[in-house]
């Protein structure tokens, strides 16, 4: 058990002003994020009474994000990388302030949703590689598990205040003013991420963009475990099939209405927080490969449980499990990727696990599918088939990563 420490690891590196400013400002950006995204879906609903065009506005970031994935990947490996963070993060503010502008003077549209949709994936494409890349070399690979762990609680906190809060801001200021001080957050941030010192850049190349975009996707194909990192990080997406299903078993299964879909929703984001926050007790775990599998299972074994259930208490005991264990499953996966990757390639690395991971809705979309087609039960059965099964298989194909 020489593995698990308690709080003073995640405080000891609280206690550095260099990462004491970068963790306040990732958890102000994740709130005012969720801020962003909720009003958004909100004004699209307003304008168009249309839920197709409130999906398509809050997912279409993905589409340019995946767009600009490698130029961003490469973007981070050649040039200061908190400054990238700087520049990506002020411009959130772009995106923000216009639309707040517009919607005071009853003036927003559509299409201006739409345009700034579109420009804030094309800045997370940035943002995510720039993020990793940076966290990684302020703290050191020694310490990075415990960073993902910590920025992770902030964001699952995020997630699970920003839509409340979301929702009583809308009702009591209106979309003008949240989007004004969302941006007013957005630089913010900017400005608390330049008070974190720059590292140097160590390596640099300078040969032509397509040939060190190349560079990036050879690298990650000949040097093991990433291969199967990345194999194991697309099996989010099957196992994703239960999350489309929960209004579904809140108002046609468990008979518990809209208030109840948001208590569940509460006790998955609650799973997520605390997982988040229990892996910040852990510094060494001897066995993250395996601890990939296990969290796999406890995911894949709680969402057939849920599948299955009738009664409305297991069921909230099993989204909180869900939870648990995907938090802990995302930060082992993020670390390994980032202790794995040699620092001139892991703004490129981390560009493609980002793209995995923006694929995510279509893990939705899939479990929407499978039930339609099979039936509730049997989609989440499918879901978990694609899961585990896959991990476990990676992990014995992967003799690297079994000595992680």
């Amino acid at each position: 058990m020489n593995f698990l420490r308690r709080r003073p690891a995640s405080l000891q590196l609280l206690a550095e002003r260099d990462f004491r400013n970068y963790f306040i400002a990732d958890a102000m950006f994740d709130f005012a994020a969720q801020l962003r995204q909720v009003v958004m879906g909100w004004a699209a609903l307003m304008l168009t009474n249309s839920q197709f065009w409130v999906g398509l506005v809050i997912g279409i970031p993905g589409l340019t994000m995946v767009m600009f994935a490698p130029l961003a990947g490469l973007a981070v490996d050649r040039y200061d990388r908190r400054n990238t963070l700087v520049w990506v993060r002020l411009s959130f503010v772009a995106f923000a302030l216009p639309l707040g502008i517009l919607a005071a003077l009853d003036m927003l549209e559509l299409w201006h949703l739409v345009a700034a949709s579109l420009a804030v994936g094309a800045a997370r494409a940035f943002s995510f590689p720039a993020l990793r890349a940076f966290i990684t070399d302020l703290v050191g690979r020694e310490r990075v598990l415990t960073a993902n762990a910590l920025t992770g609680s902030s964001s699952s906190a995020g997630e699970l205040a920003g839509p409340v809060v979301a929702g009583i801001l809308i009702a009591s200021l209106g979309i003008g003013s949240i989007f004004m001080g969302v941006a007013l957050v957005f630089g913010v941030c900017g400005l608390l991420i330049l008070r974190v010192r720059s590292i140097p850049m160590r390596e640099r190349s300078d040969e032509a963009l397509v040939s060190q975009i190349r560079q990036g996707i050879s690298y990650v194909a000949r040097t093991p475990p990433l291969p199967a990192l990345l194999v194991i990080t697309l099996t989010q997406l099957p196992a994703a099939a239960a999350i489309p299903l929960l209004p579904t078993y809140a108002e046609n299964v468990l008979n518990i209405g809209a208030s109840g879909y948001g208590i569940m929703s509460g006790a998955l984001g609650a799973g997520f927080l605390f997982g988040s926050l229990a892996t910040t007790t852990i510094l060494d775990f001897p066995k993250k490969g395996l601890a990939l599998i296990l969290t796999a299972l406890l995911w894949d074994i709680s969402s057939i449980v849920f599948g299955f259930s009738r009664s409305y208490p297991l069921s909230l005991v099993m989204l909180f499990l869900m939870g648990v264990g995907g938090a802990v499953h995302v930060i082992f996966l993020l670390t390994l990727f980032q202790t794995v990757a040699q620092a001139r390639m892991l703004g490129r690395v981390m560009s493609m696990y980002g793209v995995l991971t923006a694929s995510f809705p279509l893990g939705l979309i899939l479990g929407g599918a499978l039930a339609s087609a099979f039936g509730n039960e049997q989609a989440i059965i499918i879901g978990a088939l694609g899961s585990t099964p896959v991990v476990l298989l990676a992990y014995v194909l992967s003799p690297e990563l079994r000595r992680r």
